[in-house]
């Protein structure tokens, strides 16, 4: 069973286990949180289940109960997808769309009631949405654990927030959950989507730190009033393919599936693969921003490229799962020309370069 406080959708006891002897009674200590708990409604919640209570009995502190103002809080941290409204493509048996959101992140089996299944179609998907936009921290989700044939279906799934993708599933073992960290990231409508086979879901969290304040660090290079120097560079690569053309890196589109068509792509070289902006004259570079691929194939694709302000080495980039780009400085070195390059397979999907 789940116990919960509804005025600040704060869960505050799961996977209640039954007492020692039935006459026993079920005591739940709030008090030492680290984060007092306020409320107005309790709610006691179980699923796929009878659920029979003879008495629940709520005791609140001296204070609150004689204190003129009631205290009211928000929590740090909260889950802003719990309830909230969701659909997907198809629904298999009565695996219904709302399972994922239902705050039950411990049932991770389909037949205990708590995971979604739809059809297998050509594109399937499930969607939640926040009904307003947030700073998205990360966002957790988990998938089944009955069997392994079943739980790898999810691999090569994409995840995209507002129609953008911002990280692609890769599937380990069972009961290890997928972690997108999106560092505030502001957005509102969260779909998984999988082509031609199942799509089960367990529970998506979608996580938001209250307590988060953008500031100029977390506009993203391309979104900034900085002129960007690569949208009027002349582009060239050592090889392409699959239609991945290297003009695609300064098109404006930081959209991170390459399978959506915005995206370069090279397969491995004997002298490896890279990707030059010709800027057309002498330029004190600063930063060179790389949005990579976030669909399944993110990690082979980026990981150890190098970025070059002329022959000055600006750094290198090391892959870190669910980055929507990374930013490399060059410290104001004068240069004509920036590459982009690594050895074996090498695929990103925008370029921006900021003058010092």
């Amino acid at each position: 069973a789940v116990v919960s406080t509804q005025s600040t959708g704060l869960q505050v006891a799961t996977d209640i286990a039954k007492p020692a002897k039935p006459e026993d009674p079920i005591k739940i200590d709030l008090s030492e949180r680290e984060e007092a708990v306020y409320g107005r409604k309790v709610t006691v919640e179980l699923i796929n289940n009878y659920l029979s209570l003879a008495e629940v009995e709520v005791w609140v502190a001296n204070d609150d109960v004689f204190g003129e103002e009631k205290p009211t809080v928000v929590p740090t941290w909260e889950n802003v997808a719990i309830k909230r409204p969701t659909k997907q493509s198809s629904t298999l048996g009565d695996y219904a769309a709302n399972r994922a959101t239902d705050n039950y992140p411990s049932k991770l089996n389909p037949s205990h009631g708590s995971c979604t299944h739809t059809n297998r179609e050509a594109i399937n998907y499930w969607e939640v949405d926040l009904q307003k936009e947030y700073f998205i921290d990360h966002i957790k989700v988990l998938g089944r654990n009955d069997n392994d044939h079943s739980a790898k279906r999810i691999n090569g799934a994409t995840l995209l927030v507002d129609g953008r993708t911002v990280g692609g599933f890769v599937y380990k073992r069972q009961n290890k959950p997928f972690v997108f960290p999106l560092n505030g990231l502001k957005g509102r409508v969260v779909r998984i989507v999988k082509t031609n086979d199942y799509l089960a879901l367990c529970e998506v969290q979608v996580m938001v730190n209250h307590e988060f304040e953008p500031d100029e660090s977390a506009v993203e290079p391309i979104k900034k009033k900085q002129p960007n120097l690569a949208t009027s560079a002349k582009v060239s690569s050592s090889a392409a393919m699959f239609g991945g053309v290297a003009g695609l890196v300064t098109d404006g589109n930081v959209e991170s599936n390459f399978f959506r068509g915005s995206c370069y792509f090279a397969g491995p070289a004997q002298n490896g693969n890279w990707v030059k902006l010709d800027l057309g004259k002498e330029t004190k570079v600063g930063s060179v921003a790389v949005y990579p691929r976030l669909d399944y194939y993110a990690y082979e694709v980026i990981h150890g490229a190098e970025v070059r302000a002329g022959d000055h080495l600006c750094g290198a980039i090391n892959y870190q799962a669910g980055k929507l780009f990374y930013q490399i400085d060059c410290d104001g070195t004068t240069a004509s020309e920036i590459t982009i390059s690594k050895l074996g397979w090498l695929s990103f999907c925008e370029v921006v370069v900021h003058a010092a």
